[in-house]
């Protein structure tokens, strides 16, 4: 899930991350601590968590798939691929 994923990429444990490309969930992830803040898009301090999540897995030396919601390897919008 979501908190599992931030978990690990803040550790780098994170090889391969698949995003739906057509789904953008709202609020904030701090790679350090791979906390998820979920929020609500009118704020105008809110990005997407899963754009940060990109961001974060490919300043690790992971890499970042973006998939239509039926070529998703899972039935949720974010999956990963673990190094270890």
């Amino acid at each position: 899930d979501m908190i599992q994923i931030g978990k690990a990429i803040s550790q780098g444990k994170i090889s391969r991350l698949f995003l739906n490309g057509n789904k953008v969930h709202p609020g904030k992830f701090d790679p350090i601590l791979g906390s998820v803040q979920e929020d609500d898009l009118l704020s105008p301090y809110v990005g997407d968590i899963y754009d940060a999540m990109a961001e974060a897995v490919l300043s690790r030396g992971g890499i970042v798939t973006i998939l239509e919601g039926i070529d998703m390897p899972t039935a949720s919008d974010i999956a990963a691929i673990y190094r270890y």
